[in-house]
């Protein structure tokens, strides 16, 4: 559970300053950059756990990431936003 948590701070670490970067490079404005880091620190969703079942892939596995990534979400949600209103400053 601990190189989970580590691996998907890592992962929004690299969302945020990807959004960083492509958001200098492209005419995004400040408010689309902060969305779409938003959005990429959203859970995943449940669709994984649907194609896994109906394919007999490893559905219980899915469901366990699922439900992890609800539970992650609790705390690195708001840790997002936090970081989000300090590099993409909206008025």
């Amino acid at each position: 559970m601990l190189i989970v948590a580590a691996a998907t701070v890592g992962f929004y670490a690299l969302g945020l300053t990807g959004m960083t970067f492509f958001s200098k490079i492209l005419p995004l404005q400040e408010s689309d950059a902060a969305g779409g880091v938003l959005m990429a620190a959203l859970p995943c969703g449940t669709m994984n756990v649907i194609f896994a079942e109906k394919y007999d892939c490893a559905p219980e596995f899915a469901s366990r990431t699922v439900i992890q990534s609800l539970v992650l979400m609790i705390i690195t949600l708001p840790l997002m936003i936090l970081l989000t209103s300090i590099v993409f400053p909206v008025s």
